[in-house]
């Protein structure tokens, strides 16, 4: 298969409609291959200094009177604020925590898979077509010898027949009506036909993929019966050709490739995709509990821990020492 090792370009064109009104259809083609700034300013001072007792500004603060003379530190030191930067520390240690926490376990991100947030978006809530709309038959028909492993391509397709209820065939094709590059009227006709061969019902998704081995485009069409449509809509199938895309250009070989492509597409669709604000919203929120009971929790530790250290100055202490007075010492040594 064309597919190993090929970049994707292109883009998309899709046709279709319906025959008769019965059956929905649609197409989607595809090509691949598989400084800083300087300054400058004029030296000098930009303040003079003010004379004894009179009153100063500096630039953004009020007047002020000068400072009143007294003792100042010792020429050289400096002082320097107490940095209160525990919270700080706190808060880059959850930080990290979180890090490592979603790239150890990316399932618990809480808006899911990066790479998908490109894709189509499930906006409705479908149903799975009921047992009785749909007449068993086999999965798929390889005319070109590209599929591997014939299990791993059943395994994707029975998931998206369990969870929508809509039973997928593939059909792969180098040619249709002998054409390498068959049009939209061509592929749309040769799958309606197709369709009435191959099935008795209207529970069925057809999906044509024809590429041929010389060229570097690849076509996909799609055939859903009048029961399937309900359930595999506009929406459902634009998810399909989206997975189709995405894993084009994967290092899965051919089965894996379509078996992937059909589960994850019955997994998008079937369920309205959440809105990623919503859960990064919850997320920050039970940050910030963790984070508050963390730094409460921190600073009823650091309390503790200095009444036990003040205890312990007080029991430590020499009560003689602590207890002598001058004057009780001067009335001692003139009685004695």
């Amino acid at each position: 298969m064309g597919r190993g090792g090929a970049g994707s370009s292109g883009g998309r064109s899709s046709g279709g409609g319906s025959r008769g009104g019965s059956r929905s259809s649609g197409g989607h083609r595809n090509s691949a291959s598989r400084g800083g700034s300087s300054f400058s300013g004029r030296g000098g001072s930009l303040f003079r200094t003010p004379p004894p007792g009179t009153a100063y500004r500096t630039p953004g603060r009020r007047y002020m009177p000068p400072p009143p003379p007294g003792p100042y530190p010792p020429r050289g030191s400096y002082y320097r604020p107490r940095r209160h930067d525990g919270c700080l520390t706190a808060v880059t240690g959850c930080i990290l925590v979180m890090i490592i926490i979603f790239l150890l376990f990316p399932r618990f991100l809480p808006v899911g898979n990066f790479s998908d947030w490109s894709l189509t978006k499930s906006t409705v809530e479908r149903e799975p077509l009921p047992a009785s709309e749909v007449i068993t038959t086999d999965y798929y028909e390889d005319t070109i010898g590209w599929i591997e492993s014939g299990s791993r391509l059943e395994k994707g397709m029975k998931e998206f027949f369990s969870k929508t209820g809509v039973q997928p065939y593939l059909y792969l094709t180098e040619t249709v009506n002998g054409s390498p590059r068959p049009s939209d009227a061509e592929m749309e006709s040769f799958a309606n036909s197709l369709y009435d061969e191959l099935f008795q019902d209207e529970g069925h998704l057809l999906v044509v993929f024809q590429e041929y081995n010389s060229d570097s485009n690849y076509f996909v069409w799609c055939i859903a019966g009048r029961q399937a449509k309900t359930v595999f809509d506009n929406e459902a199938r634009d998810i399909f050709y989206d997975y189709i895309d995405h894993y084009y250009v994967s290092d899965l070989d051919t089965s894996d490739y379509f078996s992937t492509v059909f589960e994850k597409t019955a997994d998008r669709m079937m369920q309205v995709t959440p809105n990623p604000l919503v859960k990064i919203v919850a997320y920050i929120v039970i940050f910030a509990v963790i984070l508050l009971a963390f730094l409460w929790w921190k600073k009823a530790k650091e309390q503790k821990n200095r009444e036990a250290e003040q205890t312990e100055r007080i029991l430590n202490a020499d009560l003689g020492e602590s207890f002598t007075d001058p004057k009780i010492k001067d009335l001692e040594e003139k009685y004695k």
